[in-house]
Parts: C-alpha cells; structure tokens; sequence
C-alpha cells in the first residue's frame, strides 16, 4: 500500500469515504524526551554516552539505548540496574 493507496472506511456520518492514510510525528524538545523515555535528565535519550560527555561535540560514538532490555529490567523489577544505566524506575510511555 503507497500513500497514494486509498482505503474505504465508515464515517460517523456513516457514509462509505475513501481515506489515504498517512504518517506523522512530532518534535519534542530534551526535557519532552527525558520525560517519555523515563531517563534522567542528565543522560543522552538516543545513546549511552556517559553523563560527562552530554553536550559535548566529539568523533566519539556510542551505541543507541536497548529500550527493549529496559522494559524486560523493569518487568523483573532491578531497580539497581536501570539506575546505573540513568533509567528511572517507572513504565514510560514507548
């Protein structure tokens, strides 16, 4: 299906319209991030870059947050896992 594709759907007015589906998101600032990501405020919400580097420009790279193993961390309840790793102890939103 293209995003040229049409598909048919009941309206509230209950009449049968063609409707092409789209996709969309939005921008969030640092602190929107932190706060949907359940992450300390001092932490990258991408990657795993230590507290000290945050903010700095550098060659550096560091491999991207493994939200699946934090969600299966917080299932199991180690709280001092996730600490260590600068993630809050709460269900965040993704």
């Amino acid at each position: 299906m293209t995003s040229q594709s049409s598909i048919e759907i009941v309206s509230c007015n209950e009449k049968v319209r063609n409707y092409i589906l789209m996709l969309c998101g939005w921008l969030a600032d640092h602190m929107e991030n932190v706060m949907i990501h359940g992450i300390s405020s001092n932490r990258c919400h991408i990657c795993i870059a230590p507290p000290d580097q945050f903010g700095e420009l550098s060659n550096a790279s560091y491999a991207t947050r493994p939200y699946p193993i934090y969600a299966a961390t917080f299932h199991h309840s180690d709280i001092h896992i996730l600490n260590s790793h600068g993630v809050k102890n709460i269900n965040n939103a993704l």
